[in-house]
């Protein structure tokens, strides 16, 4: 019954109109941290400002998880290296350059991680706490994005292939935005089987949600003989709800 969280910190350019939300969510998500994580559950801490920047690797510590929480609110370098324990999974061990060089997007943040998650067999879950996901390709008319960015596709691809849900979480407070700062958000939710949380007067009764939305999670594989000739093979899968 194991759980790994990414809570993902994506940074605004104009940091200090949004500080206060920020710190709000950084209080949830210390107190998720606290009094919901289960002894099982491990997490992970990023951000993003000029490229994806990792506070804390995978552990269940939660006082060192509480501290790279706070280390989000400057902008520092991040980790160059794991601190997770051996025998833990790893967003840092297997490719630390890549998160230098290649994630200047959010897009590309996002494709990283789910390129990292994918070897881990159990529940994975990205809280990303953002204003809106837009990136310079992409152009904008009568407040909706027209030509998505060509780093979305690769992104959903990888986080598919890993199995990773995203529950974006939107760091707006006034309701009266253009619909683009939320399209992306709503659309990367839908593409990996999450939920968008739009409005958030407290970030406490989203994370709740998330919390109850990722128990219950099941991993079925099977492994058979292939057939002679082409073609797909059948499976029926029959749930029991006790």
């Amino acid at each position: 019954d194991q759980r790994y969280f990414v809570f993902f910190f994506d940074k605004p350019n104009s940091g200090g109109a949004f500080f206060d939300r920020l710190s709000l969510a950084r209080r949830g998500v210390k107190d998720f941290i606290h009094n919901q994580m289960k002894p099982t559950d491990f997490a992970a801490v990023v951000s993003h400002d000029v490229r994806l920047k990792v506070y804390s690797d995978f552990t269940n510590d939660r006082q060192q998880l509480e501290r790279a929480v706070d280390s989000t609110s400057r902008f520092g370098l991040g980790l160059t290296h794991s601190n997770a324990e051996p025998g833990t999974p790893s967003i840092l061990r297997n490719d630390s350059s890549q998160i230098v060089d290649a994630t200047g997007t959010v897009y590309q943040a996002l494709e990283l991680l789910g390129n990292q998650l994918r070897p881990i067999r159990a529940r994975k879950d990205i809280v990303l706490f953002s204003v809106g996901v837009v990136e310079p390709g992409e152009q904008i008319q009568n407040g909706m994005v027209v030509s998505p960015s060509r780093y979305y596709d690769p992104m959903i691809r990888a986080l598919n292939r890993a199995d990773v849900t995203v529950y974006p979480v939107s760091l707006l407070e006034n309701p009266d935005q253009p619909p683009f700062v939320h399209q992306t958000l709503e659309r990367i939710a839908g593409d990996t089987n999450g939920q968008y949380f739009r409005y958030n007067t407290s970030f406490a009764p989203a994370l709740r949600q998330i919390d109850k939305l990722s128990n219950g999670y099941y991993l079925i594989s099977y492994y058979t003989k292939a057939r002679s000739g082409n073609g797909y093979q059948k499976v029926d899968v029959a749930v029991k709800n006790p």
